[in-house]
């Protein structure tokens, strides 16, 4: 008798968790779903963070079929959800629910000096300064001179 084997994309993983947040690092932590008869390649965790656009996702590592773990290099004053989701021969499967814990971390000095920064002066005491502060945030600050004091706006 012959029997027939249905394969598929793997499962979303399960229990995914936050097991440690650093300042620069954080540690995830899963267990496999199923892998629906064909051996999973590997592990693909990705994550938004609180300066992404809503539903934007990044990569953030890919990890052996056979890890249940994973370090994820992280920005300064940045809050963090993640997912994983699995990939077999047949493709990649759906994500994880994000984690329900958010990994903040703190304040820090850049890593670098702000690029494409341009300024405007619209007027005698009104100079506007746009520089980008990481892939999909910029940071307009509007400067008003007044006789002894200047006023700072800041948007984000």
């Amino acid at each position: 008798m012959l029997a027939l084997v249905r394969s598929d994309r793997p499962e979303s993983p399960a229990s995914v968790e936050v097991v440690g947040c650093g300042s620069s690092v954080a540690e995830l932590a899963w267990e496999s779903g199923s892998s629906n008869n064909e051996p999973i390649l590997d592990y693909i965790v990705d994550f938004n963070t609180s300066t992404d656009l809503p539903g934007v996702r990044q990569e953030g590592a890919v990890v052996d079929g056979s890890a249940r773990s994973a370090l994820i290099a992280l920005r300064p004053w940045t809050n963090y959800t993640f997912r994983v989701s699995a990939r077999n021969r047949l493709g990649l499967g759906p994500a994880s629910r994000p984690t329900s814990v958010v990994c903040s971390t703190p304040a820090a000095k850049p890593y670098s000096n702000p690029t494409d920064v341009c300024s405007n002066l619209t007027g005698s005491s009104r100079l506007i300064i746009i520089w980008q502060v990481c892939r999909h945030t910029s940071v307009s600050l509007t400067l008003n001179a007044c006789q002894q004091c200047m006023h700072i706006s800041l948007t984000i």
